[in-house]
């Protein structure tokens, strides 16, 4: 199981501190975020069996917390992660290109968690939808996690 950790990391970008570089995000939250979504999809029938190419966007990150948070790092790392660890007949892409294209859309969305202690850091609630691009039907969803030591509670008095 390490292996697989160290091997599913190597598709993200990691600073020294195994940190997400550019978002603060602990780098091992990310990921098992992302193989979360990788069971899940593989969950769906449709695309569990499809012998064609599933064009999945993923769509730009909601952020519903106060914090400031790098979307643009985050999505790409994300993408990357699928895209590295996912069977070639899924496709992923920032958008639908030709417009329309598209067979589902991964929406994700941060929301902010309390934590424990005001010095550890914050933990926000990463929730995703895989959304029918036709339909538009949520086909199936979760969440994650993610701690950000980047992020700060102010300390109660």
């Amino acid at each position: 199981d390490g292996m697989e950790t160290l091997l599913a990391l190597s598709a993200l970008p990691v600073d020294a501190n195994g940190l997400l570089t550019g978002t603060g995000f602990d780098a091992t939250d990310v990921s098992m975020a992302c193989d979360n979504i990788q069971r899940g999809l593989g969950a769906v029938p449709e695309i569990a069996a499809a012998r064609k190419a599933v064009r999945i966007v993923v769509e730009p990150l909601t952020n519903d917390t106060r914090y400031t948070v790098n979307a643009a790092a985050f999505n790409s790392a994300v993408r990357a992660q699928l895209v590295a660890w996912s069977p070639p007949q899924w496709h992923f892409a920032p958008e639908a290109n030709p417009p329309g294209s598209a067979d589902y859309v991964l929406a994700g969305r941060l929301q902010h968690l309390r934590p424990l202690q005001p010095d550890s850091g914050v933990t926000l609630l990463y929730s995703f939808q895989l959304i029918d691009a036709r339909s538009s039907e949520i086909v199936w969803e979760s969440t994650a996690e993610l701690k950000n030591q980047s992020f700060h509670e102010p300390a109660q008095h």
